[in-house]
């Protein structure tokens, strides 16, 4: 059981979980490895900074080859900046789907780095 200092609020990890739980279902069978990928992908990048690395120890082993391909060919070609969309507002301006692209590019490359340094290890 974790203790807590007063005014100290538990550690929020809904997008850890979310990234564990999608790696039950892709080793089930439940969801699709395209599925798997964009999901696992945007839960990833949705999760505090300091959550990232237990996001990417969530990938099942089995399908991280796999991943390490999806991501290669999703954001490479993309420099590493894939469309913000799912992170914007409806009627955001190019402008800021831009800026989204920016912010963001910084986490896909670090995503990038973290899950290719775990596919060195499993091998």
């Amino acid at each position: 059981m974790s203790s807590f200092m007063p005014g100290q609020q538990p550690e929020d990890v809904t997008w850890v979980r979310y990234c564990e739980k999608l790696g039950r279902q892709v080793q089930s069978d439940r969801v699709t490895f395209t599925e798997y990928a964009h999901g696992v992908t945007l839960g990833a990048i949705s999760a505090p900074e300091e959550q990232l690395q237990q996001c990417v120890d969530a990938i099942p082993v089995a399908v991280l080859p796999q991943y390490v391909d999806f991501l290669k060919s999703w954001l490479v070609p993309a420099d590493f900046m894939p469309s913000p969309r799912p992170f914007l507002v409806r009627n955001d301006s190019e402008t800021d789907a831009e800026a989204a692209q920016a912010r963001l590019k910084p986490k896909y490359v670090r995503l990038y780095r973290l899950v290719q340094d775990r596919m060195a290890l499993t091998l």
